[in-house]
C-alpha cells in the first residue's frame, strides 16, 4: 500500500489533510455523496453546479430535446483519476453508454420526474434501476470535476507537489458544454490524479443503505395507514393487527415499488428527506476513511 501523502512527501496523517489520502496502488471503496455536498456550506459552488446540471437535464423533457439529453449525459464517464469506487472492476464506459436510454426514458415517462416529485440528482438512486451509490458518485464527480481540479491544484500548491499537464474533460458551466482542456495535475506512474475533499465521501455500507431506509420509512409513516393496501394483507399482530413485517412480506423492496408509493403518496419523499433522512447524512470521520483506504492491506494480512 502506498498512500498519496507518502509518495509525495507530505508528512501528515489523514486528520491533518483536507483531502482523502488515497491508496495509489488500489481503488479506494469510497464514494462521492451529493447529499454531503448539499449540507456543507463549504461546497456551495459544487451544490449549485449539480442543481444547475440536474435542472438542465429535466428541462430537456419539456423542450423534447433528446439530443441535448444525450449531450449532457455523454460526459458522465467513470472518473478513474480519483481512484475511488469500483474502478478496477469496471470498463470505464460512460453513464450515457450504459444507462442513457434508461435515464432519458425515465425522465420523459416516469411520473416521479414529470410531476416534479424528484427534486435532486441524488433522488435517482431511489427510482432508476442500476443507479446506486457508485454510479451516483461517478455522475456527481464528473459534474463538479472542474471544481475538483481546482481543489487538487490548491492542495498541490500548498504542499509543493509538482504537477504536469494532462488533457481532461469537464463540464464548463460558463459556456454550458463539455470541453477538453490541458490542466495541471499531480501524476503517479504517468497518470493524473484528482483529489477529493474528505468531507464529501461516504462508505459503501452507508451509501447503499439509503434505499432500504426510504422503504422502511414509507411503510412506517404511510403504508401502515393506507386502508386500501391493508385490505390485501393479513395481519400477524395481536387481534390481526397489521405489522411492518407483514407489509414487507407482501411488498418486498424494489425500485418499481418505491416509484409507485412515491406517486401514491406525493409528500412521501419530501417528508422523508426533511423530517427523517437528514439525521442519517453524516460525513465520515478521519478514522473511518483511514480504515476503508487501508482495508485491503488488513484483509490480505
Amino acid at each position: 500500500m502506498l498512500l498519496f501523502s507518502e509518495y509525495f512527501g507530505i508528512n501528515k496523517d489523514q486528520n491533518d489533510l483536507n483531502f482523502v489520502n488515497i491508496n495509489l496502488e488500489s481503488d479506494n471503496k469510497l464514494f462521492v455523496d451529493p447529499r454531503l455536498i448539499d449540507i456543507n456550506p463549504l461546497f456551495k459552488n459544487y451544490s449549485n453546479s449539480i442543481s444547475l446540471f440536474w435542472c438542465s437535464l429535466l428541462e430537456t423533457r419539456k423542450s423534447k430535446s433528446f439530443k441535448k439529453s444525450e449531450y449532457l449525459l455523454k460526459g458522465l464517464k467513470e472518473p478513474k483519476e480519483t481512484m475511488l469506487g469500483y474502478g478496477n472492476g469496471r470498463n470505464g464506459k460512460s453513464i450515457a453508454e450504459i444507462l442513457r436510454n434508461k435515464l432519458i426514458y425515465s425522465i420523459n415517462s416516469n411520473e416521479n420526474f414529470i410531476n416534479g416529485l424528484t427534486k435532486s440528482l441524488s433522488d435517482l438512486e431511489f427510482f432508476i434501476k442500476d443507479i446506486s451509490s457508485d454510479r451516483l458518485s461517478d455522475m456527481t464527480t464528473k459534474i463538479v470535476y472542474e471544481d475538483l481540479i481546482l481543489f487538487t491544484q490548491e492542495q498541490c500548491v500548498r504542499y509543493n507537489i509538482t504537477m504536469f499537464y494532462s488533457l481532461q474533460e469537464y463540464f464548463d458551466f460558463n459556456n454550458f458544454k463539455w470541453i477538453n482542456k490541458r490542466v495541471l495535475l499531480p501524476h503517479y506512474q504517468g497518470k493524473p490524479i484528482v483529489l477529493i475533499p474528505k468531507q464529501i465521501v461516504n462508505s459503501e455500507s452507508k451509501s447503499n443503505r439509503n434505499l432500504s431506509i426510504f422503504y422502511r420509512y414509507a411503510i412506517k409513516m404511510f403504508v401502515l395507514f393506507d386502508e386500501d393496501i391493508n385490505k390485501e394483507i393479513e395481519g400477524t399482530g395481536k387481534d390481526g393487527k397489521i405489522l411492518a413485517k407483514d407489509i414487507k412480506e407482501r411488498f418486498p423492496l424494489t425500485k418499481d415499488l418505491i416509484m409507485k408509493w412515491n406517486i401514491k403518496y406525493p409528500t412521501l419523499l419530501i417528508d422523508f428527506q426533511s423530517n427523517y433522512f437528514s439525521s442519517y447524512i453524516n460525513c465520515l470521520s478521519d478514522s473511518e476513511i483511514v480504515e476503508i483506504v487501508c482495508r485491503k492491506k488488513h484483509d490480505a494480512a
